[in-house]
Parts: C-alpha cells; sequence; structure tokens
C-alpha cells in the first residue's frame, strides 16, 4: 500500500526511494540526515495535497511552509477554534482525523531544524539508538497509507473559505469652512473665527492662535469640532485645526 502512494499519481517516485533508504536504517550514523529524509516526504505529502486541491496553493509556492499546511489541514485548536492560517479558514468536512493530525506533528516536532533539534541530537547521541528515527518513520508509513486511501475516496476539494483582513475605515476628511480671524484677546490670547457663510463666530483657543501667528482679519480656513464646556455642562463648538491661506 505504502509502495502505492510513492507514484507521480499521489506524491512522487523519487519519495519511494527516500523511504526505501529509510527502511535499511539499523543504527544512528547520519541520524540528521534521515530526518531530513522524513522532512522532505512531508513535503511532498504537503505538495500532492495542494495537486489534489486539498490545500491552497499559498502553501507550498514558492517553498513548502510546513507548519502553516499542517495546521491549515488540522483544522482547529484543540479547544475548537478554527485556525486562520494564511488568510485561510479549513472547513470541517475535510479536516484531517485526529490520528493522522497526531502523527503529522509529532513527525514535524522532531525532523523540523531549529532550536528544539539540539534536545533531540543530545538524546539520539546518549540513547545511540535509532528508534526515535523509526518511530516517527512508521508514523510517516501511516500518514502515506491513510493518504492513498483518502485521495481514492474522492474528498470533497477546496474546502476552505478566505478570510479578508479587516481594515478600520478612514475617517472621512473634515469639512473646512472660510472665514477670517476676530477678535483677538491680547490678554488671554484667545480670538474668535467669522465663518464667511452666515453662522454664529466660533471661538479659537489660544495654542492655535500662537502656533498660526494669527492676526486681525487674517483669511483661514478651519476645521470645526464639538466640545463639552465644563462649567454649565453644555456642547459648544470650537476650532480644532486651522489652515492659513
Amino acid at each position: 500500500m505504502t509502495g502505492d502512494v510513492c507514484t507521480e499519481k499521489y506524491i512522487r517516485e523519487l519519495a519511494g526511494q527516500d523511504i526505501l533508504n529509510l527502511l535499511k536504517v539499523n543504527d544512528e550514523i547520519n541520524i540528521d540526515n534521515h530526518f531530513n529524509a522524513i522532512r522532505k516526504v512531508v513535503e511532498d505529502l504537503f505538495i500532492s495535497f495542494n495537486k489534489f486541491n486539498l490545500l491552497p496553493s499559498e502553501f507550498v509556492t514558492p517553498g513548502v511552509a510546513l507548519n502553516e499546511s499542517s495546521k491549515f489541514l488540522v483544522g482547529k485548536s484543540s479547544d475548537g477554534s478554527l485556525f486562520t492560517e494564511k488568510g485561510y479558514q479549513h472547513l470541517e468536512e475535510t479536516h484531517l482525523p485526529k490520528q493522522i493530525a497526531y502523527y503529522l506533528r509529532s513527525i514535524l516536532s522532531v525532523t523540523q531544524a531549529g532550536s528544539h533539534r539540539s534536545e533531540i541530537d543530545l538524546h539520539v547521541k546518549t540513547i545511540k539508538t535509532p528508534f526515535l528515527l523509526k518511530s516517527v518513520f512508521f508514523q510517516l508509513l501511516d500518514v502515506l497509507t491513510w493518504f492513498k486511501m483518502y485521495i481514492d475516496s474522492t474528498p470533497k476539494t477546496e474546502n476552505w473559505i478566505k478570510i479578508e483582513p479587516v481594515t478600520e475605515e478612514a475617517e472621512p476628511a473634515s469639512e473646512l469652512i472660510h472665514g477670517k480671524v476676530i477678535n483677538i484677546n491680547p490678554q488671554k490670547g484667545f480670538a474668535f473665527f467669522k465663518p464667511d457663510t452666515i453662522g454664529d463666530n466660533i471661538f479659537i483657543p489660544p495654542h492655535l492662535v500662537i502656533k498660526h501667528s494669527l492676526i486681525e482679519g487674517k483669511p483661514i480656513q478651519a476645521e470645526i469640532e464639538e466640545y463639552v464646556y465644563n462649567r454649565i455642562n453644555e456642547l459648544r463648538n470650537r476650532v480644532k485645526n486651522i489652515i492659513t491661506e
């Protein structure tokens, strides 16, 4: 059954040669190369998932994203929440069976490069047996056997949804009102804005008078905002921003 899956129809014939070589391993020599060979077969497996439209192309091009592909195929975390990987959510009907999902996590946790590999390498050097390698290799054989049966069952394809990123809507640009500066108070520093259109004069805070070097009669464009006048708890208008003309 495992030999049948190592064909161009399912994964690839080169994977069959890798598996044959791994079957012959009986010691811990070159153990790192053997772990790499297992990882490459898993990469071939994920590429085949994509070939059968069971995994979006973003997971295998330009390179195979092992962790993301595994999580997408598993579909959800232990608390039942759906994973979102590379902007996709995998719908439940085609999630991996629990045992196959467990095997893949186990295989990748041992065979991937990374800081944790120092612990794996130390274990192998200390125990001096090929049994860890053999255990993940036999898990891989089980996964490949299941994969062929799964493909032959004609599973539902493209069973996922694209999650569009949530973008904050930009606030609409505030309207600018044309007018001029009047009634500058030299002691307290504030002034008033007289709109060119009909309407009440609007308070200009002192910091804006100073910032824009406002003088009596100066034409400006003003952005208006509402604020609470605390003394009497009343809504009033004031100039929020100024563009000088």
